[in-house]
């Protein structure tokens, strides 16, 4: 198999290519990780079945291939498993399907990262590509390079506006840091920036937010290159895993046909000058006083005003 499928010097280019990625770490798309080896994708028709099904509840599942350079990586023993077992129909129950979205919902800036036989399993359903998995597993840590396979959901984004009018106070509230903690939402890349320059007002989740007022703005470490694409704006240049901000919720809606959808109105964002390095985690999560001070004594900087934006 590895004859015909991983040649030495088919192997050697995607490790060397791994050593030229940033922190040798490098993400391919499954299809472009197996047709860099001639190999057809055997699960094909098994993954078009479930992103159909996941499509149909909003939710959108890629299929990657992550490598990284590990120079004293063990070598897998070879494999005798042929992975030909029988496949079965799955489990798409409403239970098992509910599951898949609550853990979505859960994660970090509502992107779950699964390991590819954990996504298998949680359906009921074998891998076809287990047994090739694993000899290229193996040949690439001969070189080095450490594989995995994995499976990225996030919810699927309706083309949603960016911006939308709503009536917001004149002045920014007050935040109050005679407690413990401030609460904090982390928003991916180039979101948070864009509601920190005044240029985004609207945050789609998937729950309702209950609770008015300031609200820390957290740059998720999560770099999603898509999101980039058409806009005048290098990732490069922003910030990512800090508390970044801060900006105050004024109204929450839901979004019209789009059930379970929420749009948070955001007003008056101010941008620290100096980004504190932090932690995100799911939802809504609170933040140290001392972190936000420390954020504070930095200094802000206020967005220019929205002249479209209604004032009470």
């Amino acid at each position: 198999m590895s004859r015909v499928y991983f040649s030495d010097d088919k192997v050697m280019a995607l490790a060397k290519a791994v050593g030229r990625a940033e922190n040798e770490m490098l993400f391919l798309s499954a299809a472009d990780f197996w047709k860099r080896f001639g190999v057809t994708d055997t699960a094909q028709a098994t993954k078009a079945q479930l992103v159909e099904r996941l499509g149909a509840i909003g939710v959108e599942a890629a299929f990657e291939a992550m490598l990284s350079r590990v120079p004293d990586l063990e070598v897998p023993a070879v494999s005798r498993d042929s992975g030909d077992e029988a496949e079965g129909a799955g489990d798409f129950s409403q239970e098992v399907m509910e599951a898949v979205v609550n853990s979505v919902a859960e994660a970090e800036d509502e992107m779950l990262f699964l390991d590819a036989a954990d996504f298998w399993a949680h359906f009921g359903l074998s891998n076809p590509m287990r047994a090739l998995e694993a000899e290229a597993r193996r040949k690439l840590a001969e070189r080095g390079v450490d594989l995995s396979f994995e499976v990225v959901l996030t919810f699927a984004e309706a083309e949603l506006p960016l911006l939308g009018d709503f009536a917001a106070p004149a002045q920014p509230a007050p935040l109050d840091l005679n407690g413990e903690t401030v609460r904090s939402l982390s928003i991916r890349q180039p979101w948070a920036e864009l509601i920190l320059r005044g240029e985004k007002n609207l945050e789609y989740r998937s729950r309702r937010m209950k609770e008015m007022g300031p609200l820390l703005v957290h740059a998720s470490r999560t770099l999603d290159p898509d999101l980039f694409e058409g806009r005048d704006l290098d990732p490069e240049t922003l910030t990512f895993g800090a508390l970044v901000g801060l900006v105050d919720v004024v109204g929450c809606t839901e979004v019209e046909g789009q059930d379970g959808l929420y749009a948070y109105q955001l007003a008056h964002p101010r941008r620290f000058k100096t980004p504190v390095p932090y932690s995100g985690a799911a939802g809504i999560f609170r933040v140290p006083v001392a972190e936000v001070r420390a954020a504070l004594a930095g200094g802000i900087e206020l967005a220019p005003r929205r002249s479209d934006t209604l004032e009470q």
